[in-house]
């Protein structure tokens, strides 16, 4: 019943909040408005709020992960508030390039204690990139700056 009661709230919000909603989150549509409520109803349970609050919310344009407090990006949850940046979903294509670089680069070059692979992240945020990147490419020996 309760299940029921929460896909019909958000039919009725989807249908009322179409246009601002769809402009303002590209590629959702209702299905996925759906998912995303049941998969926030144990979550604003704890918090003691209701759907509505959700609904409220997305009123304001804000970024879905930033309601939610964290975000999935290449195989790992990371924490995200509206001091830091949501990694979009094309950066996993760096992240791949990037394994891809490192792999060839170490089996070119010999890495030691003495002569570690350098990495730099710079400016891109909030170091997911290089977390994700770090936990595909396994060297004894990495110095990150």
């Amino acid at each position: 019943m309760e299940k029921d009661r929460l896909l019909e709230s958000c039919k009725h919000f989807f249908l009322q909040q179409k246009k601002f909603l769809t402009s303002n989150y590209p590629g959702l549509n209702l299905q996925i408005l759906v998912r995303q409520c049941l998969e926030l109803k144990d979550f604003l349970n704890q918090r003691g709020q209701r759907v509505d609050h959700f609904f409220e919310y997305l009123k304001t344009g804000a970024p879905i992960a930033y309601f939610q407090g964290k975000t999935f990006f290449y195989q790992s949850e990371f924490l995200v508030t509206p001091d830091t940046l949501i990694p979009r979903f094309e950066t996993e294509l760096l992240v791949e390039q990037a394994i891809l670089a490192m792999v060839k680069l170490k089996q070119k070059r010999n890495f030691s204690a003495d002569r570690p692979m350098v990495v730099v992240d710079v400016g891109t945020g909030c170091g997911n990139i290089l977390l994700s990147v770090l936990q595909k490419v396994s060297f004894p020996t990495v110095s990150i700056l």
